[in-house]
């Protein structure tokens, strides 16, 4: 305990000094009030900012749905046959590779 108060005559007497040294009795109603309304202003700006979000992705997932649909009502029966006829090609080179492969 000597110590202690050696140490506090030497310290210099600040207000940061005072505030600590003093015992803390908590919040008054106005403080209380006033941060209730900040902490209740602060989730009303994160609920909104959350929910532009989800709107936006929303958005973004629907647009990628029309864009995929667009291209497929595009496609005409002749452009179908085209893919078909490269994919078969594709599809038969591969297998008469291996076929190749498993006669030798």
């Amino acid at each position: 305990m000597n110590s202690q108060a050696e140490l506090k005559s030497v310290l210099p007497v600040t207000p940061e000094r005072t505030l600590t040294t003093r015992r803390w009795r908590g919040y008054t109603l106005d403080q209380l009030r006033t941060r209730r309304a900040l902490t209740q202003a602060c989730i009303l700006v994160e609920k909104n900012r959350l929910t532009s979000v989800v709107n936006t992705l929303k958005v973004k997932r629907t647009t990628r749905k029309d864009t995929f649909k667009k291209i497929i009502n595009a496609l005409s029966a002749v452009d179908y046959a085209v893919l078909a006829v490269g994919i078969v090609r594709r599809v038969s080179s591969i297998v008469s590779f291996f076929r190749g492969n498993k006669r030798k």
